[in-house]
């Protein structure tokens, strides 16, 4: 499936280079749901031995200074609500979660971060399940109906995506 929005063509092209199992969700199909379009989110992956994903990719510009990186995890508010009902609709096999796709544009300050080059620009991929993320939220801005959880959570919920890979099953024991 060609995608137009670099960040969820950079974060397929992620998945393929890792060699993961997925499905890309067609994004132009809305799903009727008890008489209710739903937004779609992007990727299905599939997770030998532990929950499934469902995965909706959030792409952020990350602003940069000299010093430090900013990376603000803001979502729609009806991002949230219709990852949350496919959640439910999926059960007990699959668990949501956002992927925020952080584009690194200030290319003096890449060499900071371990990176992921796609078409010439720099991203850091960084997964929170919703149901961590909820908890937390907080109203970013009424006009555009997006809210956030605070940096400083995210910091604490979230996890660079590689860590999906390196960590062992929930079941296993170590």
């Amino acid at each position: 499936m060609k995608r137009s929005n670099h960040y969820e063509a950079a974060f397929e092209h992620l998945l393929r280079e890792r060699a993961l199992p997925y499905v890309a969700v067609d994004e132009a199909k809305r799903a009727l749901l008890a008489n209710t379009q739903l937004k779609s989110f992007d990727f299905v992956l599939y997770l030998p031995e532990r929950r499934n994903l469902l995965i909706d990719v959030k792409g952020r510009k990350a602003a940069g200074g000299k010093r430090r990186w900013s990376f603000d995890p803001w979502v729609n508010r009806s991002d949230l609500e219709a990852l949350a009902t496919w959640q439910e609709v999926f059960g007990d096999g699959f668990r949501a979660a956002f992927a925020f796709a952080f584009w690194l544009s200030d290319l003096d300050q890449v060499g900071l971060f371990e990176t992921f080059t796609f078409r010439e620009r720099y991203y850091r991929f960084y997964v929170v399940y919703l149901d961590d993320y909820r908890p937390y939220l907080r109203q970013r801005s009424d006009r555009w109906d997006t809210v956030t959880i605070p940096r400083e959570v995210f910091g604490r919920l979230a996890f660079e995506f590689d860590e999906l890979l390196r960590c062992p099953p929930a079941n296993k024991k170590l």
